[in-house]
């Protein structure tokens, strides 16, 4: 049987097991990180107590995430969904833990650092295994399964939030457990691609690029790395919106219940935008969606500052379309046509590093003591300053250029073998 063959009798399959497993993610990403400053501000932590645990968390993702990517390209035999499937089990073991929390600093630490190794250091792995389907020339859509991603994000905080209203945050913890567990079923049922050959061609120059250090790939891959800056700069600008927003909220008169109304809106309008990105790739450049996109984020900041009322603050998050919607599934897609195969699983694992993981460190981390200091305008006009500083990276970067892949030892036509629309065909099609 041809790749060709194969693609399209497994290519519908996949699409459905990997629309399984992003949305398996993301109810389990609202149970455990949706409602963790809630929970951790009624254990009686102060708002910077709160933000540092979430800062640790994110350090330890970051830590985690390259790690598990080397592991990943060093050991190709092993599917990706084995590595997902394990550190899903280690998170649902750091959920159990969270149970038992009182007024520790210490075991809430250790609880939060466990959680960003495992489950927010597993989401660079689900990206790929979604590029790794792409690479191997079945039609998966990211886009849409990040769509439907969404469209879960929406009902947990619609559903989580009125639990919580209810019966009490610690519902947090059974929510997680349950959705976590449904996640590594969905993992370990998928579909395993072919893996990738363990000899990469020399024209690519892959291990060479791989190992030869920080410097080397800045060097090598200019594109990639401005983009990384900016998306860094563009998710902490995003956190200080996101992981503050009980407080955005009550400034406003809104309760508990509003909290999770208002993240159900911004992931219910992402779903169509989001679908829509490989097919906006196919009709635009893809550096000129990206700069669109950074412009947004700083309108969607300003925006949260004027809205004056509860009313305002939803209709604000109409602006997660051209802003975060846009631009997530469109920055994963960047992530894979900007590097070369072999460097794919790793590109994944450095966007969320410097997205989920430095992005979201340094919103916690500014946002918290600010919000114990001053009033919660204070979080909007740092998330404003970080949307500025990212919208400029990303024009720096991608404006006026022709081409984004690594500048030494260009690639060889169609190296994947792929006629997945997320890799080649798109970079072919773009058109101004």
């Amino acid at each position: 049987m041809t790749l060709t063959d194969a693609s399209k009798k497994t290519g519908s399959r996949a699409n459905l097991q990997f629309i399984g497993l992003q949305c398996a993610f993301w109810l389990s990403f609202f149970c455990q990180n949706g409602y963790a400053y809630v929970f951790l501000t009624e254990k009686g932590f102060t708002n910077t107590e709160a933000s540092a645990f979430l800062t640790l968390q994110a350090i330890a993702s970051i830590i985690a995430q390259p790690l598990f990517s080397s592991f990943a390209e060093k050991h190709r035999r092993i599917p990706l969904k084995r590595i997902v499937a394990l550190q899903v089990l280690v998170s649902i073991g750091a959920m159990i833990g969270l149970s038992f929390l009182q007024t520790s600093a210490i075991f809430a630490a250790i609880i939060f650092f466990l959680f960003g190794a495992s489950f927010h250091a597993s989401f660079s792995l689900v990206n790929a295994i979604g590029m790794q389907f792409g690479n191997a020339g079945y039609r998966v859509n990211y886009g849409v399964a990040r769509g439907f991603g969404s469209f879960s994000f929406a009902v947990a905080g619609i559903v989580v939030g009125q639990l919580v209203r209810s019966l009490g945050v610690r519902i947090i913890i059974p929510a997680f457990i349950l959705c976590a567990a449904g996640m590594i079923i969905c993992a370990l049922l998928m579909t395993s691609p072919p893996p990738l050959p363990d000899e990469i061609p020399k024209a690519v120059s892959v291990r060479k690029a791989y190992f030869s250090g920080a410097i080397e790939f800045i060097r090598t891959h200019r594109a990639f790395s401005g983009f990384g800056l900016a998306t860094c700069f563009l998710m902490a600008s995003h956190a200080c919106l996101n992981t503050f927003i009980p407080e955005i909220v009550g400034s406003v008169g809104g309760n508990t219940g509003d909290q999770g109304l208002t993240r159900s809106i911004a992931a219910f309008v992402e779903l169509p935008i989001m679908v829509a990105g490989t097919y906006l790739i196919s009709r635009f450049k893809i550096q000129r969606i990206l700069i669109l996109s950074s412009v947004f984020f700083i309108v969607k900041s300003v925006a949260t500052i004027f809205a004056g009322s509860l009313g305002l603050l939803f209709a604000v998050q109409i602006l997660q379309i051209p802003a975060y919607g846009l631009f997530f599934p469109v920055s994963v897609i960047f992530a894979n046509m900007s590097t070369r195969e072999g460097e794919r699983v790793r590109a994944q694992a450095i966007l969320n590093v410097l997205g989920m993981g430095v992005g979201y460190l340094l919103g916690n981390m500014v946002g918290g003591p600010l919000l114990d200091r001053f009033p919660t305008v204070s979080v909007l006009l740092a998330a404003t300053g970080f949307a500025v500083l990212g919208s400029v990276v990303m024009i720096l970067t991608l404006s006026g250029k022709k081409g984004y892949l690594p500048s030494a030892d260009p690639l060889p036509p169609n190296d994947s073998g792929s006629s997945s629309p997320s890799v080649n065909t798109l970079q072919e099609s773009s058109v101004s």
